[in-house]
Order: structure tokens, then sequence, then C-alpha cells
């Protein structure tokens, strides 16, 4: 039985890395886990996801609402975001402020891209306590990549990075053998 798989692309920058990341995760699972995984894509840039202010969701545009559904009919999470003053973006927090409550008791994997190497995992540690509320589950692999993870066209050359996709892969196909029916969110 296939999963939904949402990968959400949180930055603002239409050329950045965490754009290519993100759309090299979408294109691999499509291409190598279809039976396994319904992948979904969401690239915030190009939606107008509004900012959170607190309110209900019904109060929100149709187009956030929409983004909702989409969230909510998901089993598993890829999230890539870039990593800003050690943590994700703005527009990551954002979307997190309006949306997590849906992905609560669900599997989130983070692709998380910097300048350099010494912020790596520090969104990982800033999630954990953002996901807590909501019981949500980040999983402890993550893809690191910096501007030096692609050749010049662009393309993925990190071996580790495309390594940990695989697991990333691995663990959620381990958690929908193992949760056959996934917990839906309070």
């Amino acid at each position: 039985m296939t999963k939904n798989l949402l990968i959400i692309q949180t930055s603002l920058n239409s050329k950045g890395f965490t754009q290519k990341i993100a759309k090299y995760c979408e294109e691999h699972i499509k291409e190598k886990h279809s039976d396994k995984f319904n992948v979904e894509y969401i690239n915030l840039l190009e939606t107008e996801n509004e900012f959170c202010n607190g309110g209900h969701l019904k109060d929100y545009s149709k187009e956030t609402q929409q983004i909702n559904k989409q969230v909510e009919s998901a089993d598993f999470y890829i999230l890539a975001t870039p990593v800003y003053n050690n943590g994700v973006s703005g527009v990551c927090k954002n979307f997190l402020d309006i949306h997590a409550k849906e992905m609560g008791k669900k599997y989130v994997a983070l692709v998380e891209n910097a300048g350099g190497i010494y912020s790596i995992k520090q969104p990982y540690n800033m999630l954990i306590q953002c996901f807590q509320y909501y019981k949500i589950n980040l999983i402890d692999v993550v893809i690191n990549t910096t501007g030096r993870s692609f050749d010049e066209t662009g393309n993925l050359t990190d071996k580790i990075a495309m390594e940990n996709l695989g697991r990333i892969i691995t663990e959620f196909e381990k958690m929908a053998a193992t949760h056959k029916s996934m917990p839906e969110a309070e």
C-alpha cells in the first residue's frame, strides 16, 4: 500500500541550493520508490501561504486552507529549509506555525542547506522543540548540504546526502510497515 509523502520546500530563493536538493529528493523518490510513496511537492516560493496570525484556519485564504488539506492528507514529510542564523528559515517556521497540527504523530525528515558546515544540525535541534507539542516525530537522519554539495551545473554530487536520502526512505518504509494505519493528529 502506498503512503503519501509531502515534500515542502521553504526557500524563497528560486536559484538556491535548497530548491535543488528538494527537487532532487522529489525526482529520486518518484523514480525509485513510486511503488511505495505517492509524492506531492509544495514549493512555498510558488504559493501565497499567509503569515500566521494565530487565527483559525477558516479565516485564512483558500490557498492556505488547500495547503493545509495537503499537509493533513500526508503520512510522511520531507521538510527542506535553508539555514539562517543557525535555524530554519522564517518561511519554514511560519509554515509550521499554521500547519504543524496536521503533522501531529506523523514522521518528518529534515533537509537543511547551509552556507557552511558550522550550522549543520542546528535546525534539527530547533525543530525538536517545535515538534514536541503536536508529537511530530522528527527522524534522526538529516540531509545536510552546502554549496559544495553541488557541481557547477547545480547537480547534487554529495554522496553522503544521497546516502542519507536512502536512509530516510528506509526509515519511512519501516514506519509504514510498523504503522499500517498511520495515526491521525489529535
